[in-house]
């Protein structure tokens, strides 16, 4: 038997130390955006050009119209799902794949994988309904947030076919202003890995996106099957969503895996953690609709300032492997824990 504690996860306050008022995250982020928009009245009327600038800034504040128009206002995002408890649903460990095969006699050798991206369901809290979500899988059954961890070994080759079996509209609204990849039909999407060394063709190109099926392909796309060399001699990455304009909104809807090189040799040397005891903790911030869908910022399909779109994303609930604020037993000894912040725009201090 194992004696037990609960390892609580949790973000402080830097100035505290306690852990953040909803309704202080809220208030500090409406007014920053309210002196953000003065901001970007005073440069179109190039009010920095004089001595007088910040007299003239407090005018433009107070010149401000009124936002409510076709986006979410502020009265409707302090409408989103808050005071979620902490610490009721367990942390998942995430599911791995194997990047390599071994022959019968014991030789590593490369693997073939698919991994497809799915539209699904995800249940992110236990007081929370069901979340529509675009996830990578083998299958829309297995597929997961985060995706599955793929485990490469060091100096052997991984190969893998991304498929696109994502609906024809984006769960999220797209923002036409920006320049992004512009199918006539379908969500566009590309698999690129974070921090790995990887050839032009496999590095997942913005401009090398797909829609389902291959229906339709960017302009820098030139195959379907990447390779992966794992040239490094270990190594903890991420895979993510990379299509041109569609970065931000892939990711938040859920398509992001962890990526390991091992090198058994190099890490029993050291001794470290294997096993359930070397866990992989992908760490992100989201804000939820009453209705558990993922709530995301916009100024509307008119905004009266521009731009439209938002360039940041702060969520007021912080998810580990696909579970909003989660707890982890764990046995009294030596952990590796492996962490990934895969935020839109977040930091971390851990």
């Amino acid at each position: 038997m194992y004696d037990f504690q609960r390892l609580e996860l949790y973000i402080l306050s830097p100035i505290s130390g306690a852990a953040l008022d909803n309704q202080v995250i809220m208030e500090a982020k409406s007014f920053i955006s309210e002196i953000v928009y003065a901001l970007e009245l005073a440069m179109l009327v190039g009010l920095f050009m004089s001595a007088s600038s910040m007299e003239s800034v407090a005018k433009a504040m107070q010149s401000i119209p009124n936002r409510n128009l076709d986006g979410v206002t502020n009265t409707e995002l302090m409408q989103t799902a808050e005071g979620l408890s902490l610490f009721v649903d367990k942390l998942p460990f995430i599911r791995t794949i194997n990047g390599y095969t071994i022959s019968p006699k014991g030789t590593r050798l490369p693997a073939n994988l698919t991994i497809g991206m799915h539209l699904k369901y995800w249940k992110f809290h236990r007081d929370l309904p069901a979340s529509r979500v675009f996830a990578f899988g083998e299958s829309a059954s297995s597929a997961t947030i985060p995706g599955p961890t793929i485990i490469a070994m060091s100096g052997v080759k991984t190969y893998i076919l991304w498929e696109n079996f994502l609906p024809n509209e984006h769960i999220f609204t797209v923002d036409n202003t920006l320049e992004t990849a512009k199918p006539n039909a379908g969500v566009p999407t590309v698999v690129h890995l974070h921090g790995g060394v990887t050839e032009p063709e496999s590095d997942g190109s913005a401009l090398a996106w797909f829609t389902n099926g291959f229906r339709e392909r960017g302009e820098r796309w030139r195959k379907a099957v990447y390779l992966y060399h794992n040239a490094a001699e270990t190594g903890t990455m991420w895979y993510h969503d990379h299509a041109l304009g569609y970065t931000r909104l892939n990711l938040l809807a859920g398509l992001i895996g962890a990526y390991k090189i091992v090198n058994p040799r190099l890490e029993n040397e050291f001794r470290l953690p294997q096993g359930e005891f070397d866990q992989m903790l992908v760490v992100m911030d989201r804000s939820f609709t009453k209705d558990g869908q993922i709530y995301i910022n916009s100024t509307g399909i008119r905004p009266e300032i521009h731009p439209q779109w938002q360039p940041e994303y702060y969520g007021n609930v912080i998810v580990v492997n696909g579970k909003a604020w989660p707890y982890m037993e764990v046995q009294r000894r030596k952990y590796r824990f492996r962490i990934i912040n895969a935020s839109n725009a977040r930091y971390f201090n851990f």
